[in-house]
C-alpha cells in the first residue's frame, strides 16, 4: 500500500513539474508575466503537500523529505517574486534559480528509490551557492 501511494505521488508530481517548468519558461520569455509565478507557486505547493503527507511513512533520510524542502524554497521565492516589483535583472536571476531548483525536484522524483548516501549525487553542489547569490541580490535591492 505504502509503495502504491509513493508511485501515485511520483506520477502526479512528474506531471506537475512539467507544468511548473512551462510556467517558468513563459515568464523567462516575457518577464512582464511575473505575476504568473503565483500559478507556479500553487503547482509546486501541490508537490510539497503531497511529499509532506507521503514522507510521514518513510524514514527521515528518504528523498521525499528533500523534495519537500526544495519545493518549500521554490514556493517561498516564487510568491515573493509574484508579489513584488523586483528589477528585471533580479527577476530573471530568480526565475533561472527556480528552473534549476525545479529540475532538482524532478531529479529527486526520479531518485526516490536511492539511499541517503546515493542521493547526494543528484543534487548539484553549486545550487546553495546560487541561492546565496540571489539572497545577496535581494538584500541589495531593498
Amino acid at each position: 500500500m505504502r509503495d502504491e501511494i509513493l508511485e501515485e505521488f511520483d506520477a502526479e508530481s512528474k506531471t506537475i513539474v512539467q507544468e511548473a517548468l512551462s510556467i517558468l519558461n513563459t515568464v523567462l520569455e516575457n518577464l512582464d508575466q511575473f505575476r504568473d509565478l503565483s500559478k507556479y507557486s500553487n503547482a509546486i505547493d501541490r508537490i510539497m503537500g503531497g511529499a509532506a503527507t507521503v514522507a510521514i511513512e518513510y524514514r527521515a533520510d528518504h528523498p521525499l523529505h528533500l523534495v519537500k524542502e526544495y519545493t518549500l524554497v521554490c514556493k517561498v521565492l516564487s510568491l515573493q517574486l509574484a508579489e513584488s516589483d523586483s528589477n528585471r535583472e533580479l527577476l530573471k536571476s530568480c526565475v533561472a534559480l527556480l528552473v534549476e531548483a525545479t529540475k532538482i525536484v524532478e531529479k529527486l522524483l526520479k531518485s526516490l528509490h536511492l539511499s541517503a548516501t546515493e542521493i547526494s549525487s543528484v543534487i548539484p553542489q553549486n545550487f546553495i551557492f546560487n541561492l546565496s547569490k540571489i539572497s545577496d541580490q535581494f538584500k541589495k535591492s531593498k
